[in-house]
């Protein structure tokens, strides 16, 4: 690859996940994936944002305290998955639309319920890849 394109492609995946949360919000699941997938999105995960993710699908702590670690850790096993994940995984986890947008999507479920079901989407991002 020439190094101006690994320069853009670095760039690109640098600014995606701020992209996702402000200019990129509206875009279709499948759009997302397709766009993940494309940009073969990466990120290094610290030790602090595997623990964040961790404590999250454990129930030990909210999403909004992990959404940082969360989104890059769901962002990458989406580029690498096969499968199309589900809507509330990027819509939340990925584009962080409000609880309300995601909760009329779903059918009514409330906020907690949406987290649960989140929690257990991100746990098995880890068996899908």
């Amino acid at each position: 690859m020439q190094p101006d394109l690994q320069r853009l492609r670095a760039r690109v995946q640098q600014q995606l996940p701020t992209w996702m949360t402000q200019f990129l919000q509206t875009l279709d699941a499948d759009q997302v994936s397709a766009l993940l997938r494309l940009a073969d999105f990466t990120a290094t995960a610290s030790e602090l944002d595997e623990h964040e993710v961790e404590a999250f699908t454990a129930g030990n702590r909210g999403f909004e305290l992990c959404f940082a670690s969360l989104q890059k850790y769901v962002m990458q096993r989406i580029a690498r998955a096969g499968d199309e994940p589900e809507r509330l995984l990027i819509e939340k986890a990925v584009q962080n639309r409000a609880w309300e947008e995601c909760d009329r999507a779903a059918g009514s479920e409330g906020r907690k319920q949406l987290q649960k079901r989140l929690r257990g989407l991100v746990a098995a991002l880890d068996k899908a890849c």
